[in-house]
């Protein structure tokens, strides 16, 4: 079996981290060879302004898919979005050479405005499979192509990385969130109440991880804010005790993967999080986390959290136990195998 992986970025791009270069230990393990390459030629550390590097980069990739198709028994596509010449060309060569053809994306891109439905919709229209996140997704793509072998792939997370420490000497109870600076927007719809909760309860402090508020003097004694790094965002998560996920209600919130509440799920971290989307199939109500509809039910369900130990371990455990049973690597890579097979 060999398989040619295009990547919309590399490892530090967290959807290309999380749903390719995680499986790559898997396809090793069962034999299984693979050609990876980076479309995009950049990752989360890079200038993204190296446009000429950019583009001789995915000349290369088109050629070397043109001219070297028939080596592959899949080409697995993680969100990249052809040109209509480049997927004529894949087409014809996958029906040439009977290689499969396997689409893969996480959030609801056909909902982005710099998204073209004619190229994401011509992809759909060529694939053997589509790999996705949620219902919403699914939606979508079998409105393109009702006849779309789909594969709903939400997260996965990797259950051995993501472990909660549970002999740390703490003062503090932990409100955290994990993010990116262009997600921050979230944070500020529950900003005033996660500041009211902290500074009436002085043993509460927020954690951020990639986000980007701009925070006065005041404000910093109760949030701190840390860069994302592979390397030690797992160690400052180990530190939370009650995870959020704070979205708007609209198409885009719709269409993501809920990837930052399993991240919590699966280090024993209850969560709360606004009703949208996967959200509300992740998180069930009082037994792993909350679902909430408005600033006095963030405010009131935090409290509750904060001010009770024993459901936050309780909510903890079956959070843990949900994602061992239906999100992680090994549930999901057994149907993916199958696929590929």
């Amino acid at each position: 079996m060999n398989i040619l992986i295009i990547t919309i970025g590399d490892e530090t791009v967290a959807s290309s981290r999380t749903r390719v270069y995680q499986y790559l230990p898997y396809f090793e393990n069962d034999k299984m060879t693979y050609k990876l390459m980076n479309y995009d030629g950049y990752g989360g550390n890079q200038r993204l302004n190296l446009k000429i590097r950019r583009v001789l980069k995915r000349i290369f990739i088109a050629a070397y898919i043109v001219f070297n198709m028939f080596r592959f028994n899949n080409i697995f596509i993680q969100k990249v979005l052809f040109n209509n010449l480049m997927l004529n060309l894949i087409k014809f060569n996958s029906f040439l050479f009977k290689t499969k053809i396997i689409f893969d994306f996480d959030d609801a891109i056909f909902e982005h405005s710099k998204i073209s439905d004619e190229l994401f919709s011509g992809i759909i229209q060529i694939s053997d499979l589509v790999i996705l996140e949620n219902d919403f997704s699914k939606k979508k793509v079998e409105s393109i192509n009702d006849k779309a072998n789909i594969l709903l792939a939400t997260g996965p997370i990797d259950t051995n990385r993501y472990i909660k420490k549970t002999n740390l000497n703490k003062d503090k109870i932990i409100i955290g969130w994990i993010g990116s600076p262009s997600t921050t927007q979230y944070l500020l719809l529950i900003k005033d109440v996660i500041l009211k909760i902290c500074k009436e309860n002085s043993n509460v402090l927020f954690y951020s991880i990639g986000s980007n508020l701009l925070l006065n003097e005041d404000e910093k004694k109760y949030i701190k804010q840390f860069a994302w790094e592979l390397n030690t965002e797992v160690e400052i998560l180990q530190n939370f005790d009650i995870g959020i996920m704070p979205l708007d209600m609209n198409a885009w919130s719709e269409g993501k993967g809920g990837y930052k509440i399993l991240q919590y799920m699966s280090m024993n971290i209850p969560s709360i999080v606004t009703p949208v989307g996967i959200n509300k199939k992740l998180i069930q109500n009082g037994f792993n986390g909350y679902k909430v509809d408005n600033t006095k039910e963030w405010y009131e369900k935090l409290l509750v959290l904060i001010n009770d130990e024993q459901l936050r371990y309780e909510m903890g455990n079956n959070a843990r136990k949900a994602v061992l049973d239906k999100y992680s690597f090994e549930h999901y890579y057994k149907f993916l195998k199958k696929e590929l097979l």
